[in-house]
């Protein structure tokens, strides 16, 4: 990617934002109804992204991955152990806020403006029933879509043309956050929200779990449930991997430390 071609924001709210250490990540603590309105209000070439457990665990193997997430302006938190490890780490927040795509989509129509917005993702199917759908919800928006399933080139051109204010893209996690990466400096300028499946849960293809499940953060384990063959490996496998990556950088880095320290004390 060209960095010089990457233009910086026209307008971009500064949120503060959250380090968690542990997992060498930042989020910003949105509400979705926040969230609908920076997306709704801002302006310029900007970038909405999200963090839960499996991007946390790709951002620590994928240096494209972790390439784009540096230059996302808004990080929201889509992870119930997210949203605990960044109240943990901030006294001002401790009651960080979990929002996923779902809901800061769902609050949309609250935000009282007209928009035009492009939807990139998911089978031709459930694109078409996502647009329809948001088009009864927003009904003085200019709403067109596209499925995943294209070549990236007629992505851009058809992007392009259609000159949107908000692009969804979901195309799943890494590949959406590749295919931003590399052609965000030709790609017109809005605001790029990955989304990762939200546009089935829309298209009411995928059926979202109950709010019960959702207080006690458990919407996993609905997914889980509803596809085990897709899922099993991200929710109950990753997380491992991911711990184990962690405790292994968090070691390397305090030998380092200590080597120093004891070479300081030599000298």
């Amino acid at each position: 990617m060209n960095d010089e071609a990457y233009s910086s924001p026209v307008t971009a709210p500064k949120i503060e934002r959250i380090n968690i250490p542990f997992l060498d990540i930042a989020v910003t603590p949105l509400t979705a109804r926040q969230t609908a309105e920076i997306v709704t209000s801002s302006t310029g070439r900007q970038l909405l992204l999200n963090h839960n457990l499996h991007s946390a665990y790709l951002h620590e193997v994928d240096d494209k991955f972790r390439a784009l997430y540096s230059l996302a302006n808004w990080i929201v938190i889509d992870g119930t152990p997210i949203r605990w490890l960044a109240s943990r780490r901030s006294h001002r927040f401790r009651s960080a806020y979990r929002t996923g795509s779902t809901d800061w989509i769902a609050a949309l129509p609250r935000c009282q403006v007209k928009r035009r917005l492009f939807i990139f993702g998911a089978t031709l199917e459930s694109n078409e029933a996502a647009v329809e759908n948001l088009r009864r919800a927003l009904p003085d928006w200019t709403i067109e879509g596209l499925n995943g399933y294209v070549s990236e080139e007629s992505a851009l051109t058809s992007i392009t043309a259609f000159r949107p204010d908000i692009v969804l893209v979901g195309l799943g996690m890494p590949r959406q956050e590749r295919f931003l990466l590399a052609h965000l400096h030709e790609l017109p300028e809005a605001i790029y929200a990955t989304v990762g499946g939200a546009i089935d849960y829309v298209a009411g293809v995928t059926r979202l779990s109950p709010r019960w499940l959702a207080r006690f953060g458990l919407e996993w384990l609905w997914r889980l449930a509803n596809q085990p063959r897709r899922l099993a490996y991200r929710y109950l496998i990753e997380p491992i991997k991911l711990f184990g990556l962690v405790a292994a950088r968090t070691a390397r880095v305090r030998r380092l430390i200590e080597s120093k320290d004891s070479g300081s004390r030599v000298e």
